[in-house]
């Protein structure tokens, strides 16, 4: 998806991710503190029936420890668009999250010397559970399945028989436009400015007064920017990156939501400036040519000579033609007593 990059270069901020994750698993509650998290590789490989190495790539994975034990790996899926199959590709990453800690086990075992080969793993050796989470930043309501029985064909008769033995697999998708204003405020992060620009959309005024604010300041400027950018559809967010890093470095302690605000309204009005000359030079080349092929009609030069070396249509120069002997009809009317109408 177009918008996985700059999704992942925000949400690979410590900050950001144990946000997004302390707001939609734990209502707000600070569980998962920055310090705690730990990048993980994204690519993840195992090895299917066949034997043969797969791989699956995940946008952003991280790897939460507390007093040097861990506790959890957190994942987090980017999705612009419904996907009709999240709940299976959400089994996919937990499969392969889960193989890479049996791997890692096994191979620390063969170290020391200790085979399972039947059995796996020991019998006293656990898994740090995985916990996966997908932002969803569609306008409309997510119509996609949410859970794997939602993807499933039964028929009546065999629903209730088999239903005990299928493993229902839930899939924690987060409509962000859709989140309402109490749960949006939640957020400590960068990230508020995402769901809350999210939820603006369409509302010009609300927009407005999101855009301008003071009081929203920008810890990671170059990340949001970049986010913005694929998000918003205006590139306006990725030419000011330059100067807003630019006010940085001279000393300005802080980046605002104003502070953008202003640095959009300066571009705007540059590239109003530079429209402006653009039209300038080509209404002056076109009034050149209007003149030039005016002067080669009063030498009773012929319109198609004319058309050559002006390259004007030669329905133009008809057109100037047209004109110019009605201009003169005209004043001939007029100086001969006429009223001009």
């Amino acid at each position: 998806m177009g918008k996985d990059l700059p999704g992942k270069n925000l949400l690979n901020c410590p900050d950001v991710f144990a946000d997004i994750g302390n707001v939609n698993l734990f209502d707000g509650q600070q569980m998962i503190h920055s310090e705690d998290l730990e990048k993980q590789p994204t690519e993840l490989t195992y090895k299917d029936n066949y034997g043969v190495i797969r791989h699956h790539y995940l946008d952003t994975r991280m790897k939460a420890s507390r007093h040097q034990a861990e506790f959890a790996i957190f994942c987090i899926e980017n999705q612009s668009g419904v996907s009709n199959i999240m709940p299976v590709r959400d089994m996919g990453y937990l499969y392969s999250n889960y193989s890479e800690q049996i791997r890692w086990i096994q191979q620390r075992d063969r170290g020391k010397g200790d085979l399972h080969i039947q059995e796996g793993i020991g019998q006293n050796q656990k898994l740090v559970p995985v916990v996966s989470m997908v932002l969803y930043y569609g306008q409309e309501p997510w119509t996609g399945p949410e859970r794997l029985s939602e993807m499933l064909e039964l028929p009546e008769e065999w629903r209730g028989k088999l239903a005990p033995y299928i493993a229902d697999h839930p899939v924690k998708v987060i409509y962000l436009a859709g989140q309402d204003k109490g749960t949006r405020e939640k957020y400590r992060s960068d990230f508020r400015h995402i769901v809350d620009y999210l939820a603006c959309m369409g509302d010009v005024e609300e927009s407005r007064r999101y855009i301008q604010d003071t009081g929203r300041k920008i810890c990671h400027p170059e990340e949001y920017l970049d986010m913005m950018a694929e998000f918003s559809s205006d590139r306006r967010f990725s030419e000011i990156k330059e100067n807003v890093l630019k006010r940085l470095g001279e000393g300005e302690e802080e980046i605002t939501m104003f502070s953008i605000a202003e640095e959009l309204e300066n571009i705007g009005k540059q590239k109003g400036i530079e429209q402006g000359i653009e039209q300038g030079i080509e209404q002056g080349a076109a009034l050149r040519s209007r003149e030039i092929i005016c002067s080669m009609l009063d030498d009773d030069q012929p319109p198609e000579l004319i058309s050559k070396y002006t390259k004007e249509p030669l329905e133009y120069v008809y057109q100037v033609k047209r004109e110019v002997q009605f201009v003169g009809e005209k004043t001939a009317y007029v100086a001969d007593g006429g009223e001009e109408k």
